[in-house]
């Protein structure tokens, strides 16, 4: 990296406020057990937010950065801590740039790689390039060091503290399986063509990942672990809803595939230095940055693995499905891609963290007949990520690495340390599995009685005559068979007409063919009409994307209705989904839901809701349009909070 001190440090100080308490005058109502009071919203626990800031050049600088000569270093300050950080910019050039963060002390963090990302989404912003996600640690202010590492570090800088991993560490010598040069990868790669172009248009990306705790119940949405013959059982899964993923800012249904190929290891890169506490977090910002800020709708991987050995569940739709990801561009279809929260260049990854990884992934192909040991063929996709053309094969084990496929170091190469270790221990995993049991031998069906001379012939060269011909020569009974009924002819299907439309199709079947979503559509609107509104189409793709019958809300009740002028609403058996084009498609259920409707639902004090509920060290949470409503497991209360310029009741 280049040695340079910065020509300059330019301070951008960004405020953001938190929503005022009001006194509610006038407002003296209750519903049931609801306490409504003013809104004082200092909790940690809100959802997660993101802020874009431009890092525009001073006057008299050139903005396209890639040229600029010296190291450039920017500050931001805001007055609500955050703790993750990505940057983004416009062009086909590197800005090569670093962050760190400022401590409770003054002094400083390391300074963390923004490494380019590539993971090769078919959806998003094209013209919109951008780093990998960092954990900073909580901060109110960074500095991005941009053109290279600032070197000698400026005052104030501390030593990179010790990282926070468990103790015990992958083993990293020769029977572990690490191979001679792990600077390289074990398939030929090139190196990486020089991303020389122009980097211009930089934006910092804040992240304030929610910081809810974990839920302790499972999730109905990500499914039940089955035991299946021949198959180890599914390692214990953090899911979506227990980590807390926001499944309103997913854009689109997943996309499923014909059938997995194999599993590619990752690593996140940036900061090795979190809790056990804060890995929830990681995600929650990792999910926020992929699924928001670069456009892909959802978390590009499929399965991300902390330090201390948690499985949380990815991208949306089911670990045992074959989901498109977004984790190595060309080579995206029929693989899973699966990361190890941390940066696994020169630290080697905690063997909790290896072991969990290498489960899943022996899970996941036996459930495919795959041997983690083996390989097959891909063919590539393209993409400006990887040096094989579109249509090109390529022979990969079946667990490879993400730098075996494009032009990236990813999982680092104390990471790429681990890959045969991953594989042993996968295969291992995959022995433990009940063996398929035989089927049982069919009931003997008993002999049918014979003469003591059957197959000879008598003196006369006759044959004697067989039991049940009639004559029955053995003497043996015979029985008359039981009548059977006669075939009821079965009602075919007239080749211009569909399956009568029904309310209840579970998210496996949505999965399978975007007829069905029509089915449903003209369900849930009592008619199949060809125009349909956007918000009876949002209505039905919510209550999907929350897992359809199986999921929270269960089977749909009700035709979609309307509420109020611009407002339309669905019933289900366990809430209810309301839309309104400010507002989206929402859903409420439990108590919270109750007693909302119970103070008028639209026309309360609160509005509509602007997203489903989650938890907080207070209790479970709804965002409505001029407040939020908090319910207290503890003591069944439940309180309603109205900002202070929310309009009078309706």
């Amino acid at each position: 990296m280049p040695n340079h001190q910065p020509r300059r440090i330019l301070t951008l100080g960004v405020t953001v406020g938190l929503t005022a308490a009001g006194t509610l005058l006038g407002l003296g109502a209750t519903a049931g057990n609801v306490e409504i009071t003013p809104v004082n919203d200092s909790t940690d626990h809100a959802p997660t937010s993101i802020d874009e800031i431009s890092l525009a050049p001073e006057p008299g600088e050139v903005s396209d950065i890639s040229d600029h000569g010296d190291p450039i270093v920017r500050e931001i300050t805001q007055d609500t801590s955050f703790n993750m950080f990505g940057l983004t910019w416009e062009g086909d050039g590197d800005p090569e740039a670093f962050v760190r963060a400022k401590l409770d002390d003054e002094t400083w963090t390391e300074w963390f790689d923004l490494e380019p990302i590539d993971g090769g989404s078919d959806i998003g912003d094209e013209s919109r390039e951008a780093s990998e996600v960092v954990f900073t640690g909580d901060t109110n202010t960074v500095q991005i060091s941009i053109g290279g590492k600032v070197e000698p570090v400026l005052e104030g800088d501390t030593e990179p503290e010790e990282p926070l991993a468990p103790e015990e560490a992958a083993p990293t010598d020769a029977a572990a399986g690490e191979p001679t040069d792990i600077s390289r990868p074990l398939i030929s790669q090139p190196p990486a063509p020089e991303r020389s172009g122009q980097a211009e248009n930089l934006t910092a990306i804040i992240i304030r990942p929610s910081k809810a705790p974990i839920a302790d119940a499972p999730s109905d949405i990500a499914g039940e672990v089955t035991d299946i013959a021949g198959v180890p059982s599914r390692p214990n899964v953090i899911s979506r809803a227990q980590w807390g993923a926001n499944e309103s800012i997913r854009c689109r249904a997943p996309q499923e595939n014909g059938g997995l190929g194999a599993v590619v290891v990752h690593h996140t890169a940036g900061n090795n230095n979190y809790t056990q506490a804060q890995s929830a977090q990681i995600v929650r910002g990792i999910y926020a940055y992929h699924a928001q800020t670069l456009g892909w709708c959802d978390v590009g991987y499929h399965a991300l693995v902390d330090k201390y050995g948690q499985i949380f569940e990815g991208r949306f739709g089911g670990l045992d499905k074959d989901l498109q990801g977004a984790h190595s561009g060309g080579f995206n279809v029929n693989t899973a891609g699966y990361s190890m929260i941390g940066h696994y260049q020169e630290t080697t990854p905690p063997r909790a963290q290896v072991e969990a990884l290498a489960k899943l992934a022996g899970w996941r192909l036996a459930l495919e007949d795959l041997s983690p040991k083996g390989s097959s063929t891909h063919y590539s996709e393209g993409t400006q990520y990887t040096w094989l053309a579109q249509g090109q094969p390529i022979t990969l084990p079946n667990i490879f690495a993400h730098r075996d496929v494009n032009y990236t170091d990813c999982p680092g190469n104390l990471g790429y340390a681990q890959m045969d270790l991953i594989r042993n221990v996968a295969t291992a995993y995959q022995g433990s599995a009940p063996a398929p049991t035989e089927p049982a031998d069919p009931p003997t069906e008993p002999a049918d009685p014979v003469n003591e001379d059957e197959g000879n012939e008598d003196e006369g060269g006759e044959t004697p005559a067989e039991p049940g011909n009639g004559e029955n020569p053995a003497g043996q009974p015979t029985e008359e068979p039981e009548p059977q009924p006669e075939p009821q002819p079965q009602p075919q299907p007239q080749p211009d007409q569909s399956p009568a439309p029904r309310a209840s199709w579970s998210s496996s079947e949505l999965r399978a063919t975007g007829e069905n979503m029509q089915r449903l559509l003209a369900s849930l609107r009592n008619s199949a009409a060809e125009t349909i509104p956007a918000g009876d189409e949002e209505i039905a793709r919510r209550w999907y994307t929350l897992g359809g019958v199986e999921g929270a809300l269960g089977d749909a009740v009700s035709t979609i209705e309307t509420a109020a002028e611009g407002i339309t609403f669905a019933r289900f058996a366990n809430g209810t989904i309301y839309w309104s084009e400010n507002t989206g498609a929402r859903a409420v259920w439990g108590v919270i839901g109750e007693q909302w409707e119970a103070l008028g639902a639209q026309d309360s004090l609160l509005g509509l809701p602007v997203e489903e509920e989650f938890s907080t060290p207070e209790g479970i949470r709804v965002n409505f349009e001029h407040g939020y409503m908090l319910f207290d497991l503890a003591t069944g209360a439940a309180t309603v909070h109205i900002n202070e310029a929310a309009p009078a009741a309706g």
